[in-house]
């Protein structure tokens, strides 16, 4: 979205879209969203903010994650395109330097275990998928 047209009409547009979101409590517009605006805030150099992006989008995540119980759905969630660059995109997130955050990023260990996760249940479920 923030490629086309105006760069400053898509970061509204995008904010706008994520506030709705949170207003009206949906996780799975809301992730999706709080990354679009994170790439967003990247283009334009605003860091801070699109790490706060991704640390919303990785929450969201991790709830909808919780919120499963279908283990099927979770593979199926989990090895979703945007979940995994969420996830590889907070946990390779840098700063200019190089440096994680400067030992602010306290958000890995949860997407390694994501990605860990999905690596599992995917395993599990194609594995109980030939034996049935």
């Amino acid at each position: 979205m923030a490629q086309l047209g105006d760069r400053e009409t898509a970061g509204a547009d995008l904010q706008r879209a994520y506030t709705l979101a949170e207003q009206v409590r949906s996780p799975t517009l809301l992730y999706p969203i709080a990354t679009e605006l994170g790439q967003w805030y990247e283009t334009v150099g605003r860091e801070q903010e699109a790490r706060a992006c991704y640390t919303k989008a990785k929450a969201t995540i991790e709830q909808i994650i919780n919120a499963l119980e279908d283990q099927n759905l979770r593979a199926i969630f989990l090895q979703s395109a945007l979940v995994q660059a969420v996830t590889t995109h907070v946990l390779s997130g840098t700063d200019k330097e190089g440096d994680r955050s400067h030992g602010q990023h306290k958000a890995e260990p949860d997407c390694v275990s994501i990605a860990s996760t999905a690596r599992r249940i995917g395993r599990d479920s194609s594995r109980s998928e030939n034996r049935g």
